[in-house]
């Protein structure tokens, strides 16, 4: 299939090329090159030694041989190809924008039709690179939808499309042209694996979480990423509450699925009140070597154990974890479910003893521990024990910031306790001292109340009666009734000098 071999260092060049002896091949090209007159046999000699250069990797040198090829009065299908080199040497030397601009230009070029498909993926995998992923898509879907593109640029340019899509955000036209792949009769095999990690991580990134799964069960025996996909779909169902399909896809990975995934099952199993089954699922995981999950899984052991009925084994299970971790944030809220089951037991001692432990452990982070002074608080509140009950509430409210929701709900408590103590200016002082946040009703207007309340008890009535008109108008509608209700009966029953 080689042309007419009528000059010696042509058809040398030729030989050497095909013998892949590019040295030799250049050397011969760029001689004939040099001493043949202007015509066709030494355009193409020109050409060849551009494409040498370019396996060469001499981008620039090819390039410019292309160049001055090009002001040579050469057909039309060899200026296409030759402009096809140029654009291409360009992308090879990353002059990426100018290399889209050549290539769009050949697109149009007359005579250059037959290069329009190729030009056009190459365009669009320009912009890819340059990150120009709308015009990227424009180029590439042109490269597709070309009368003339061969089966081969279509599926190349299809493939950098869905990956185009991928990368600008459009995870549902991605999946569709993932699909189209790697439905086609001409894919690959090679191509298969990557077009369906293509496709599955489309669909998780649109959300489409249990198409994913089903990809997965197509694929049988999990890879190492297809795992990774797993915990990403069930993290996502956790994350939502949805806890029938957070089973299901920890049944999907069978005795495949990684631990945390077990451990999302075995929760969700407890928050659907199937303590065997969580048990079932986490006791397992018990020994596990992942030192992160592993008192974690103890904890919600603990859990399904209390949930199916052994409270003492679930309340000796929490305070060995309490110990164990005694200074992570698990230790405190293994005290904190022991608490509350000593509490149910009305083992009242035990309770605020646990309760203490979390709330006096500064290792501890300050929401446990603000929290278990509350607990704490309401404890000795329920049992009248209001000398306690008033620490505790300070306790909480002390590890609140001013202005913040735990500041205001601890001092309002304390208030609350003091004005029990019938210790009214205190609960007034401490009452008129906090500060609430925005949104914070009807906090406020209880403490209203509960102020209100403590200058009735001192006979106080002008300071009640201002606090109560108030709340009357502002507060939310059972606070603002109980103002009114308060405020009628001091209308009735209070001398009016009294209370103006």
């Amino acid at each position: 299939n080689f042309p007419r071999l009528t000059e010696a260092l042509y058809g040398l060049g030729w030989a050497s090329y095909k013998l892949r002896d590019l040295a030799s091949a250049r050397s011969s090209f760029q001689e004939a090159v040099k001493r043949l007159p202007e015509g066709r046999t030494r355009q193409d000699s020109m050409y060849r030694l551009g494409l040498i250069l370019i396996e060469l990797k001499e981008w620039e040198q090819a390039r410019r041989t292309f160049e001055t090829l090009l002001q040579s009065p050469i057909d039309a299908a060899l200026a296409g190809e030759t402009r096809f080199q140029i654009a291409w040497s360009l992308n090879r030397q990353d002059r990426l924008e100018e290399s889209a601009e050549a290539f769009g230009a050949l697109v149009s070029a007359s005579g250059a039709r037959g290069l329009a498909p190729k030009a056009l993926l190459w365009q669009g995998r320009a912009y890819f690179r340059l990150k120009r992923y709308k015009e990227a898509i424009t180029a590439l879907r042109g490269a597709m939808n070309h009368p003339e593109s061969p089966s081969g640029i279509r599926f190349e340019a299809g493939q950098q499309l869905a990956a185009a899509y991928y990368n600008n955000g459009q995870f549902s036209e991605a999946q569709g042209a993932y699909e189209l792949l790697l439905g086609s009769s001409e894919l690959p095999r090679d191509h298969q694996d990557e077009l369906k990690n293509g496709l599955l991580q489309s669909l998780l990134k649109s959300g489409n979480y249990r198409q994913a799964r089903q990809e997965l069960v197509k694929s049988g025996t999990l890879k190492a990423s297809e795992q990774d996909a797993l915990i990403v779909i069930g993290q996502a169902f956790f994350e939502r509450s949805q806890w029938d399909e957070v089973i299901e896809t920890y049944r999907v990975a069978d005795t495949n699925s990684p631990e945390v995934l077990r451990h999302w099952a075995g929760k969700a199993y407890i928050e659907k009140r199937q303590w065997q089954d969580a048990l079932n699922v986490l006791s397992p995981l018990k020994d596990t070597l992942d030192q992160e999950l592993k008192p974690l899984v103890l904890y919600d052991v603990a859990r399904a154990l209390r949930g199916s009925g052994d409270v003492g084994g679930a309340k000796n299970n929490l305070i060995t974890l309490s110990e164990a971790y005694a200074n992570r944030d698990i230790g405190a809220l293994a005290l904190r479910e022991a608490a509350e089951i000593a509490r149910e037991q009305k083992d009242l001692p035990t309770a605020q003893n646990l309760l203490r432990r979390v709330s006096e452990n500064r290792a501890f982070p300050v929401d446990r521990r603000r929290q278990a002074w509350m607990d704490l608080g309401d404890l000795y509140r329920g049992a009248k024990q209001w000398g306690p009950a008033l620490l505790a509430y300070r306790g909480a409210r002390g590890l609140g910031p001013s202005g913040s929701l735990p500041n205001a709900l601890g001092g309002y408590w304390a208030g609350f306790v003091l004005v029990e103590m019938r210790q009214f200016k205190e609960a007034v002082r401490e009452l008129s001292s906090l500060k609430f946040p925005e949104n914070a009703e009807p906090l406020p207007s209880l403490a209203g109340l509960k102020m209100a309340e403590a200058y009735e008890q001192m006979g106080r009535w002008r300071e009640a009666t201002l606090i109560y008109r108030r709340l009357s108008g502002l507060a939310p509608p059972r606070e603002r009734a109980d103002a009114r209700e308060r405020l009628e009966w001091i209308e009735r029953n209070v001398p009016r000098e009294a209370r103006t």
